[in-house]
Order: structure tokens, then sequence, then C-alpha cells
């Protein structure tokens, strides 16, 4: 899905956890001056925490079981 506001565009994932079946989506902004695109909003049961292991990258986690969602 994608939809204007003012000059950016946002789109939507969907996101369906493989551990539990938890639905949720983010939502994502075109950031020109970035060369990409920026995260805005992560709905549902997921959140963002840093990995235990180095690099220390950002994950998204389900709140309801915790299992990391695979990048996409």
């Amino acid at each position: 899905m994608s939809t204007h506001f003012g000059s950016y565009a946002i789109h939507s994932n969907s996101l369906a956890c493989p551990g539990c079946g938890a639905n949720g989506a983010l939502r994502w902004e075109d950031a020109p001056g970035n060369g990409g695109k920026q995260l805005i909003a992560i709905e549902g049961g997921f959140y963002e925490r840093l990995a235990k292991k180095a690099p220390y990258a950002i994950e998204l986690v389900c709140n309801g079981c915790g299992t990391v969602q695979a990048a996409a």
C-alpha cells in the first residue's frame, strides 16, 4: 500500500510472526535526503531492540512470543 502525504510517499508492509502468527505492519516514508526510506511507525505487537550480539544491529521482535523477525 502506498499513499502520498505532501511530497513524500508513505508505504505499508504487513507482518506475520512465524512464531505465534501475530499480525502487524510497518509504515515507511520516502526519505529523499537520505536516499532511501525512513521507518515512521510499527503497528501491532512488535517492537525494536538492539541485538544482543555484535554488531548490535536493530532487530524487530514479536511482543507476544519474543521471536526476532527476519529482515525484509
